[in-house]
């Protein structure tokens, strides 16, 4: 029978605001409904182990203050004394659910063979207590940061590319024949990283060679080369891994009784033993680059480091739907996956609801290619190619030919320099493929590139001109049947006797004269035609002059004839035909007037800014994502307001003044997608900015203009002499003088 560690409290009560009693419940009545729902419901509590039963008071000035009745045993009693401590405290506060670390349970023992066996026996004795009591787990972690041995980190990437040792060692636990895989990692992979499976296991006659360089059990034949199905298969990276760090194994396949601990520091063999643990794998890197210190200065800022592994999860995620993943960032869980095999949902888990909406699904095969997945919408065309994803035979890779299809389906669907999203899955014969191209194993050949063009091609047509049809009148479901009204009776004095007309009268000869009486002649004011608008010659803009100085005229003698198109403004000046591309033009302004409120900085003015209404999120890729939290400060002297709001999207709170009206997401996709491959210095990459803020703040050509704002317009042109080419370089006007026009005509030589 289990111990009661506070007899003199019995089940704390609801006694009301007004009750004396500190141990009784003053406000909260768990059987109280609230909005259709019990408080009790609506307050699910939980216990934290560490706070509640470790918490010993102790801190930077000293040891603990606080004993506690269940610490004087052997280590094995002791945590069963705290766990029948915890269940009365819930019970007796009536806390459905309750929350630890690993360690607090009980003592880790002096190796990873004593560890396992404590955990064991502590989980099965909480076990009993959650049958008895109905207490529920919330969750449950590891603790690799209170021994002092991980004053320095619990463990680090395993090699010093973050991403490639993360994305080995999930392919591996893929290859096992997982159908649950975890990552954790703690300051971006930098300090720890743990890799958990519950696949097939290694045997133990298998775990030295797995280690070995070139040692691979996913090619056993020269003609397994011909027909490769795995992702890991070249032998290389567990053996890189441990020629630099320490690496810790726990595996277990199912056909062993006991798992397996195997220890390997500086690719020399430490440790080699009987432990207990569960069918699968688990490995944990420690100590990156002990050996090999000067390697550590190439690892990046750890927000970038866990971006790159993060995004690395999403793509395993998306390519094995398959396969629940779980993804834990600094103790706090980012992503988690069904594993039920459904691509719809995982891509909702990646990239959230707004990406999900602009998809359609597609499947289809060609000659022995089969292409399944999602393809955007031509409303959802981003400014790049950062969310095309194509996974071949359950590999991600970089096909050109992939890509070109995709982009050929939506010819005359999407405006130029957009591109579609997509998620596709291509699969092939194995030995229809080549992935021995590159080490990566991203670039791949096929043995018939059209075949693979025409599949992914129809594919995406098919889906798209399914789903993105006009809507159109049918006239043949219509009831056109009408019923005449006379708008001056009254509805009570209406009658609703129902005619239906079944044939429309003969048209009479000479109709208009005969039926309506003569009428008078009215008289119509005769319409003028538009007079171009010509500036008040009043009112020339001029500066004023230095002392002793004539003052100097800023804009010649002009005259707006009109526009063409709507697009290229006609002015008359000095004897000259002026061509106008007002798109151009304004561009070109608005880029200049950025960079002058930008060189304001220094008086605190810099680039206007306007607050949105309502601040706009936006979806991106993990390497966008990341490189775009990097830039915030160039992003902010450029008049943009840019935060995290976490798990690869952004949240815009503040645009440029002249960007409120315009398509703020695209914008940001295009700036992140720029920043993540520029090489440019900072003083370019503002300009960039500029360029493409005033691009699409600037009037479009198309657009109706007033006569009097074609004359502001002109003006401030003519005013500044330098602007004659937009920011691509293109020229802004075209001069025609009166000459050259006459002879055109013929009127001169």
């Amino acid at each position: 029978m289990a111990k009661e560690f506070f007899p003199e409290l019995k089940k704390i009560k609801f006694e009301g605001k007004d009750s004396k009693n500190p141990m009784a419940f003053h406000y909260y009545d768990e059987n109280k409904v609230i909005m259709g729902k019990t408080m009790k419901d609506w307050l699910r509590f939980a216990m934290a182990w560490w706070h509640t039963l470790c918490a010993e008071g102790a801190d930077q000035f000293g040891g603990g203050t606080k004993t506690f009745p269940w610490t004087d045993a052997d280590p094995l009693q002791m945590a069963k004394n705290k766990v029948d401590a915890g269940f009365e405290f819930m019970q007796k506060l009536g806390i459905p659910y309750f929350c630890f670390h690993d360690v607090d349970l009980i003592s880790e023992g002096s190796n990873v063979a004593e560890y396992e066996k404590n955990m064991k026996a502590i989980v099965a004795y909480i076990k009993e207590k959650q049958k008895e009591t109905g207490a529920k787990l919330l969750w449950s972690t590891a603790n690799v940061f209170g021994n002092k041995r991980y004053m320095n980190g619990a463990s680090t990437n395993p090699d010093f590319d973050v991403v490639a040792r993360a994305i080995v060692q999930i392919e591996n636990a893929i290859d096992a024949g997982a159908t649950k895989l975890t990552v954790e990692i703690k300051r971006g992979g930098i300090t720890f990283i743990r890799i958990t499976d519950d696949g097939s296991g290694i045997e133990r006659d298998d775990i030295r060679n797995a280690f070995k360089s070139h040692a691979t059990s996913k090619i056993r034949t020269e003609e397994d080369l011909l027909g490769i199905g795995t992702l890991g298969f070249r032998g290389e990276a567990l053996a890189s891994i441990a020629a630099v760090s320490k690496v810790d194994v726990l595996t277990c396949t199912a056909e062993d009784d006991i798992g397996t601990v195997y220890k390997i520091e500086g690719s020399e063999e430490v440790l080699l033993d009987d432990a207990g643990c569960p069918k699968g794998t688990t490995i944990i890197v420690r100590d990156i680059f002990y050996n090999t210190p000067a390697r550590m200065k190439f690892l990046k800022k750890d927000v970038t480091e866990g971006n790159s592994v993060a995004g690395v999860v999403d793509r395993i995620a998306l390519s094995h739907p398959e396969i629940s993943i779980r993804f834990i960032r600094d103790d706090k869980q980012v992503l988690v996956t069904k594993g039920d095999g459904k691509l719809s949902g995982t891509i909702y888990s990646v990239f959230g609801k707004d990406f999900s909406n602009t998809l359609v699904s597609t499947s289809y095969e060609l000659d022995g290619i089969g292409v399944d997945g999602f393809v955007s919408l031509p409303v959802g065309a981003r400014a790049n190619r950062s969310m095309q994803f194509f996974f071949l035979n359950g590999r991600l890779v970089k096909s050109v030919t992939a890509q070109a299809a995709l982009e050929q389906a939506y010819k005359n669907s999407i405006m130029v320099g957009k591109f579609p999203s997509c998620v596709l899955s291509i699969t092939t014969p194995l030995n229809f493929v080549d992935v021995n191209v590159h080490p990566a194993k991203t670039e791949v050949r096929f043995e018939n590139e059209k075949r693979v063009f025409d599949a992914v091609y129809y594919a995406t047509k098919m889906a798209i001109d399914e789903k993105d049809k006009p809507n159109k009148l049918d006239l043949s479901k219509m009831d056109l049947k009408t019923e005449a009204s006379n708008p001056f009776v009254k509805e009570s004095s209406k009658s609703y006797e129902q005619t239906t007309i079944t044939e429309l009268p003969k048209r009479k000869e000479n109709f208009w004269a005969t039926e309506l009486p003569p009428q008078p002649k009215a008289e119509v004011p005769k319409r003028e035609a538009p007079v171009p608008y010509k500036r008040q010659q009043e009112v020339k803009p001029t500066v004023v002059a230095p002392p002793n100085q004539e003052p100097v005229e800023v804009v010649p003698d002009y005259r707006v004839i009109g526009e063409a198109f709507d697009t290229y403004i006609i002015v008359e000046m000095d004897g000259k035909i002026l061509l106008i591309d007002k798109h151009a033009a304004h561009e070109r302004m608005l880029f200049e007037k950025l960079k002058a409120e930008a060189s304001r900085e220094a008086s605190l003015e810099g680039v206007k800014s306007q607050v949105l209404l309502a601040p706009v999120a936006v979806t991106l890729s993990k390497e966008e994502y990341s490189v775009l939290l990097q830039n915030t400060d160039i992003l902010r002297d450029a008049g943009f307001d840019i935060g995290d709001f976490g798990d690869g999207t952004v949240v815009v709170r503040e645009v440029p003044v002249m960007l409120i009206d315009d398509d703020v997401k695209a914008l940001v996709e295009e700036m992140a997608g720029y920043l993540l491959t520029s090489q440019d210095p900072t003083p370019e990459k503002l300009d960039w900015i500029y360029h493409n803020t005033a691009c699409r703040a600037a009037i479009k050509g198309g657009d109706k203009t007033t006569a009097i704002e074609l004359d502001k317009f002109v003006n401030q042109l003519l005013s500044n002499p330098d602007i004659r080419y937009c920011p691509h370089g293109r020229p802004v006007l075209i001069e025609m003088s009166r000459s050259e026009l006459e002879k055109q005509f013929g009127r001169t030589l």
